[in-house]
């Protein structure tokens, strides 16, 4: 009977002690969030970075779901949860387990995303997020980028020697710099605020479409594989081809 009593009293100085510890440790956080107006106290709960963990990592790069997983973590719009499966659509992987194309979009991304240490990617897709930046610096290997409908006031491609592809309409560009994009096949850049567009080292250039910029002349005589038909812009802009140049 005497143990019994013994354990019981030893059993409620525990449950006392960290009832104290918690209401410790609670404590400031609580008078914290009683000085914030309601919705500022939502607004601090929702800037509270979610833990993100990725399914099928087996067999993958380590370095490689890192940074997957830091990209979710830091620029997520709070869907990440369809894009935590690395065998889904967004992902595809190379035999020796390096990602090799990125699908993340539809509103899934926020801000500043760089895509350094993914270094074997040849195809990247993130449309239609909300993104202001975006570092392809360290992917040399890429073939096909497509970040339209994002908030991108620059774009750097040019470590991007290898790119075939690009499509980066309906940003905030200013500028965009292809000189050292020489295997360029197809750009699209409608709807954004280019006044200059120099493609004069894009010798294999076989699609263009520039409409709603603010350009007002555009030189195409050192492309000879864009025609009159492969060629959208505004109807203001006096365009010079190479069948003109050539005659």
């Amino acid at each position: 009977m005497k143990n019994r009593l013994k354990d019981g009293m030893k059993k409620g100085i525990l449950a006392l002690a960290l009832t104290l510890t918690v209401g410790m440790t609670a404590a400031p956080v609580q008078a914290a969030m009683a000085d914030m107006a309601p919705g500022e106290a939502q607004g601090a709960i929702l800037k509270q970075k979610p833990k993100v963990t990725l399914e099928h990592t087996r067999g993958k790069s380590t370095k490689d779901v890192k940074v997957i997983k830091k990209i979710l973590e830091k620029n997520n719009l709070g869907n990440f949860q369809y894009y935590t499966d690395l065998n889904g659509n967004c992902y595809k992987w190379t035999k020796k387990g390096r990602l090799s194309e990125l699908h993340l979009n539809g509103g899934c991304l926020k801000g500043k995303v760089s895509l350094k240490g993914l270094t074997a990617l040849t195809i990247v897709s993130v449309e239609r997020n909300h993104l202001t930046n975006l570092d392809v610096s360290g992917n040399t290997k890429l073939k096909v980028l497509n970040c339209k409908w994002n908030k991108l006031s620059k774009l750097d491609v040019s470590k991007n020697t290898k790119l075939t592809e690009l499509e980066c309409g309906w940003n905030q560009l200013t500028n965009l710099n292809l000189s050292k994009n020489a295997k360029l096949e197809l750009l699209t850049c409608p709807g954004n605020k280019l006044s200059k567009l120099d493609v004069s080292k894009n010798t294999e250039l076989k699609e263009l479409r520039c409409d709603e910029n603010q350009l007002t002349s555009l030189d195409l005589s050192n492309n000879p594989l864009l025609n009159r038909g492969c060629v959208s812009c505004d109807d203001n802009v006096t365009v010079t081809y190479y069948s003109d140049s050539a005659q």
